[in-house]
């Protein structure tokens, strides 16, 4: 049996482990099955997020909602747009 997979922080538009390394396990309530371990983020991390947020605002603003849908597409579902 593999791990489970970490799915960490989205920071500066990709993912980061949380900065405490502390994670969350996530179970399938029905099975009782461990499905993944996220990020159990902390101060370090929000900082890390909103400074991050504060950068990319001016740009995202910008952009179309076409656009920013395609990015997410791309960039965060792993899907072409």
């Amino acid at each position: 049996m593999r791990p489970p997979e970490r799915i960490g922080n989205w920071i500066e538009g990709r993912q980061v482990e949380p900065a405490g390394d502390q994670w969350l396990d996530k179970f399938d309530p029905h099975s009782g099955q461990l499905l993944a371990q996220l990020a159990d983020s902390g101060a370090i991390d929000v900082d890390a997020a909103i400074g991050a947020a504060g950068r990319a605002a001016a740009a995202w603003a910008d952009c179309t909602p076409v656009k920013r849908g395609q990015w997410i597409l791309a960039n965060v579902l792993g899907t072409p747009p």
